[in-house]
């Protein structure tokens, strides 16, 4: 959002749908899997009407931290960093009450949280430079001009640049990606005619499938090290859920009243 000069707020509504075609689709293949019997599923239990008021009372505290982060960026209450920290902070009181956070994770949440700021600082000190050699070299307009010439189809070049999304994030780090990547296909998607809101969530979505792609999809070794599986168990377990996850990109990237509808409606883009 900073880069391309875009509000976070629009960018965060436009999430909202996407993310619940996801959520669905991922469902459906989920309920697929385990009803074929391909993927095994604890035994169902019975539904309960007071089981269910009983766990959404207890989980309601913690399901009101989205609920006042998006009415903060609605309202403008705060900037995006303001509310990230106190929903941070408001999640660890909520860990201290429900007995699940004690001292010693909250210092090793701080360590990992540092650990990570000091990668991103990394990268982001590498990128300025690479950014500001991209610019002078006027490989933005270079690369527009070249697309133009390979076809004036929007439709086509959205497509082209969904292939090197995809291939790039089996190899690079969702981050650097992304601050590489938006200052260069910025000026192209401009001149293409597409809502830098819309051009935002296709290459979020891009990424997001990026972390699930071998060699070096970072959720990819998250859950083996969780599972306690290797990597080849892992992408065979994967594989399925690219389906879904396909399914939503070429929706997110094809029908940009879909992804908009949401800022639209709250007039935000």
């Amino acid at each position: 959002a900073v880069m391309v000069q875009t509000s976070v707020a629009d960018l965060f509504l436009a999430g909202f749908l996407p993310g619940i075609l996801m959520g669905l689709t991922l469902m459906v293949m989920i309920y697929w899997l385990v009803s074929t019997g391909r993927t095994p599923a604890p035994a169902p239990v019975p539904f309960s009407a007071q089981r269910l008021v009983v766990t959404f009372v207890r989980a309601l505290p913690a399901l009101m931290a989205p609920v006042l982060l998006t009415i903060g960026l609605l309202m403008g209450v705060a900037t995006p960093t303001e509310l990230g920290a106190v929903t941070a902070i408001y999640a660890g009181i909520l860990g201290w009450v429900y007995k699940e956070l004690d001292f010693k994770g909250l210092l090793d949440a701080a360590r990992e949280t540092l650990m990570t700021c000091g990668i991103m600082a990394f990268i982001i000190a590498c990128a300025v430079p690479f950014g500001w050699v991209v610019a002078t070299s006027q490989a933005p307009m270079k690369l527009a001009a070249f697309m133009m010439e390979f076809s004036d189809s929007k439709w086509v070049i959205l497509a082209v640049i969904n292939i090197g999304l995809l291939l790039i994030g089996c190899f690079m780090e969702t981050t650097a990606i992304l601050l590489i990547a938006t200052p260069t296909l910025f000026p192209l998607i401009m001149a293409l005619g597409v809502d830098p809101v819309h051009f935002g969530i296709i290459l979020v979505v891009n990424l997001l499938i990026g972390t699930l792609t071998p060699p070096f999809g970072v959720i990819l070794f998250i859950m083996m090290d969780i599972a306690k599986i290797s990597l080849g168990q892992m992408v065979r377990a994967v594989i399925p859920f690219y389906i879904p996850l396909f399914f939503t990109l070429m929706v997110v990237t094809y029908w940009e009243g879909f992804v908009l509808a949401v800022p639209r409606f709250f007039g935000k883009a």
